[in-house]
């Protein structure tokens, strides 16, 4: 039993709460719109950019450090891809302080973070996802939203991070279904952008498993909730 309840009387159905990525927005996606959507987040539409998702004050507290670490990195690229690459922070609604000690050149969108929970939020956070190249993160639930919408994602693997990421069951779940690529310094988050530029995702089918397995368990056709 879990929780003193007969084993026959739990009924798992999935996770509700991303059941809106399942929806389909074509009128997110037309070029006005991404032009607006760039300009608005302060970016170079001609440019890419990769996403990086803020955690939670309880999971990471001060991330500026490693922001500001990979904005060097890309900047100081020989690789000229590499090197125009931009990134765009999205900061945890929870955990916002630390964003003005980022580097200027770097992009803060939505400034004060924001949930996915209204139409205006999730547009900004679908767009923020459907023109990155990829997510980059330490350990959040914006990881998760990032892969049902079937973005390759980033973690960073850090020792200081090491209570919040490996010894996390959830965390975990993400490993033994191979659905993150991970990194641990910048020389292989930077490795990874490149592999991704030149298509070979080679996590987009585990990315998949993982989906149909821990978000909806019934089938990616059932809304969970």
């Amino acid at each position: 039993t879990f929780h003193g309840i007969p084993e026959e009387k739990i009924f798992i159905c999935g996770a509700p709460p991303f059941d809106k990525w399942f929806n389909k927005y074509p009128n997110y996606d037309n070029e006005n719109n991404k032009i607006k959507f760039f300009e608005r987040a302060g970016l170079d539409h001609t440019k890419s950019f990769v996403l990086y998702l803020g955690s939670s004050q309880n999971i990471s507290s001060d991330e500026s450090w490693l922001i500001n670490k990979l904005y060097i990195a890309l900047s100081e690229s020989k690789d000229p891809l590499i090197k125009e690459c931009q990134i765009l922070v999205r900061p945890h609604p929870a955990n916002i302080s630390y964003t003005e000690n980022i580097d200027s050149n770097v992009r803060i969108y939505p400034e004060n973070g924001a949930l996915p929970e209204d139409e205006v939020s999730f547009e900004c956070f679908y767009q923020s996802l459907k023109y990155s190249i990829c997510t980059i993160a330490i350990n959040t639930s914006g990881m998760l939203d990032g892969i049902i919408f079937g973005k390759p994602c980033i973690s960073f693997l850090d020792v200081r991070y090491e209570d919040t990421q490996l010894k996390t069951m959830h965390y975990n779940d993400l490993l033994k279904g191979n659905a993150i690529e991970l990194a641990h310094n910048t020389n292989d988050v930077i490795d990874l952008i490149r592999k991704l530029y030149n298509g070979n995702d080679s996590k987009n089918k585990d990315r998949m498993s993982f989906v149909s397995k821990f978000i909806r368990p019934r089938g990616t056709g059932i809304p969970s909730g």
